[in-house]
Parts: C-alpha cells; sequence; structure tokens
C-alpha cells in the first residue's frame, strides 16, 4: 500500500483499459504518497477529464503546472478543461 511505482503501474494498467474511476483513485495514492512528482497529477488529470470532472482536472493540471511550469502538453490539456 506504501509503494508508489506499484500504484503507477496499477494507475497505467487502468488508463490502458480506460478505467478511469480506478485509474483516478490509483493516481490519487501516487499523490498521496510522493506529493512531489507532477506526473502523477497530470495523470490523475487525465483520468478526471475522461471522467467529464473539468473542474478536478482542472485542478491537477493547474498543480502539474506549479511543479513543471514548461510542461506544454499540460497547459494544451488544461486549456480543453476551461473550453
Amino acid at each position: 500500500p506504501r509503494d508508489y511505482f506499484a500504484w503507477w503501474l496499477l494507475g497505467d494498467c487502468y488508463m490502458a483499459t480506460q478505467e478511469w474511476a480506478q485509474s483516478e483513485q490509483s493516481y490519487t495514492a501516487c499523490t498521496l504518497l510522493r506529493p512531489e512528482i507532477a506526473v502523477a497529477y497530470f495523470n490523475r488529470g487525465l483520468a478526471r477529464f475522461a471522467l467529464q470532472q473539468f473542474s478536478d482536472a482542472d485542478i491537477d493540471y493547474e498543480h502539474t503546472l506549479e511543479l513543471s511550469p514548461q510542461w506544454h502538453m499540460c497547459r494544451l490539456n488544461r486549456a480543453l478543461c476551461l473550453q
């Protein structure tokens, strides 16, 4: 339960099979275990976007940009959320 990479891989598996709610939960565990890693927020944002949870996805993308300001794909995804 405390293994960041196990949660990460589980989230990737769920994302690959388009099981968005489970993917979101897995990446949430990642953000709790390692809050300094931007890509966990980005991937959770992708899952939330797929679930049409646009305001939550926007929050994740905003947090991603705080940790990694030069991430241009994140800026694009955030703009899609706001649209």
